[in-house]
């Protein structure tokens, strides 16, 4: 099962012994790459997170998660970009940086996208895990999944053989077909990862504009 996000939060949650989990959102926006482009200031130390005013915080250490989330239209909240850390309270007020971590095991979060020279498989923070082969890496006593990966190779080959940098030489592309062969493989690895992990695919259609897209769909283990 397969959804489009309604609309993009991103959010600060904060969960605390004294004062339980605090959820703020500082900006919702319809636009995927908009929200992105909002997040990344933010989750680079750019940009502090803006509170609400007269926001109580906690003293001493809390947990914090910075995340970009898909809201469904039922409501759900699926976040897409996840950064997480423990912080001094007095750390919040000021410019966040939250720094990478290098992952032994699968990650929480999984995104697939078509891209010149081979699939691009990123993690939470956006950065790049791998390509067709990325279960191999990473589980590679689970066959079903390992053996997803001819079927990702392939889904790449169309986007390889068949989109051009020049986007005026695209019309031709089967955009449909090829967007359908990506949603099924992506929700096949979600209902095979169960809930180790969430799946997302960018949806990119290189096409001159208006006709262009970059969106994103959200998978759900059934």
């Amino acid at each position: 099962m397969h959804q489009k996000p309604d609309h993009f939060e991103i959010a600060l949650t904060l969960t605390s012994k004294s004062h339980g989990k605090r959820r703020n959102i500082a900006d919702s926006r319809d636009d995927f790459m908009a929200s992105c482009d909002a997040l990344y200031p933010i989750s680079n130390g750019c940009q502090p997170f803006p509170l609400p005013a007269h926001f109580t915080l906690p003293v001493g250490a809390v947990h914090a998660r910075l995340t970009l989330d898909a809201v469904l239209l039922d409501g759900r909240i699926i976040p897409f970009i996840l950064y997480k850390k423990t912080l001094d309270s007095t750390d919040i007020r000021n410019k966040i940086k939250w720094p990478g971590e290098r992952y032994k095991r699968i990650p929480k979060r999984i995104i697939f996208c078509a891209d010149f020279g081979g699939v691009c498989v990123r993690n939470q923070e956006g950065r790049v895990i791998g390509a067709s082969g990325v279960f191999t890496d990473y589980v590679p006593w689970d066959k079903k999944l390992c053996d997803l990966s001819d079927e990702i190779h392939a889904w790449q080959g169309l986007y390889e053989r068949g989109v051009s940098l020049d986007r005026e030489k695209n019309l031709a592309f089967d955009w449909e077909d090829f967007h359908a062969k990506g949603i099924a493989v992506c929700d096949k690895a979600q209902q095979l990862l169960g809930r180790r992990s969430q799946v997302f695919y960018r949806r990119l259609t290189e096409l001159p504009s208006p006709n262009d897209e970059n969106s994103l769909v959200v998978f759900l283990p059934d």
